[in-house]
């Protein structure tokens, strides 16, 4: 069982074959030479999540033009700058008087395979800036080339989160970056510690 504080506020739970995530957190797995999302994004830009807020009687404001859209809700909750994501187990001002943002997580499960070599779990100041192929070649590369000095399983993964932060950077994130790596190990290559 892997349990995570992504980011400020958001909570990923994760275990060999299942998952739960809600807010802005993103779960990656490397399949076979691609990426397989294994998250859904609890946004105001998912027609789904907005139709709920909605009827729930929250509104949506954007801050800038194109910037995500906000949920936003009654005085007291709009004094703060809204909310980005639609689920949350924080956000107390969102959820009374009104229940704009749910604590209902999306629940998923994957069963793993030999060809499944990496699992990420990244904040959205990653991957609003990158593709998801983008934040998994980032850190794949990272891994071949830390190979080359080590088979340490930690500092395999820290090397790959590393990377993949670095990439965000480059790619112009100003927001909170959090990165977990976790290697799949099927034949006993990495040493643990």
């Amino acid at each position: 069982m892997l349990v995570c504080r992504i980011g400020s506020v958001r909570l990923c739970y994760c275990r060999l074959g299942a998952g739960v995530l809600t807010g802005d957190s993103v779960a990656l797995l490397a399949r076979g030479g691609g990426s397989q999302r294994l998250s859904v994004a609890h946004r105001m830009d998912d027609p789904r999540e907005a139709e709920r807020v909605l009827a729930a009687g929250g509104r949506v404001a954007r801050l800038q033009p194109g910037a995500t859209p906000r949920v936003m809700g009654t005085s007291n909750q709009t004094r703060f700058k809204g909310s980005m994501v639609t689920r949350s187990l924080g956000d107390f001002a969102f959820k009374h008087p009104q229940a704009l943002l749910s604590a209902e997580p999306h629940v998923t499960q994957q069963e793993l395979a030999p060809s499944d070599s990496l699992l990420l779990l990244a904040s959205d100041g990653v991957t609003d800036v990158m593709p998801d192929d983008d934040v998994l070649g980032a850190a794949l590369r990272a891994l071949q080339q830390t190979q080359n000095r080590t088979d340490s399983g930690s500092a395999l993964a820290r090397a790959a989160a590393r990377a993949v932060k670095d990439a965000a950077l480059e790619a112009g994130s100003r927001d909170n970056i959090t990165v977990v790596a976790m290697l799949l190990d099927w034949g006993g290559r990495y040493a643990a510690e």
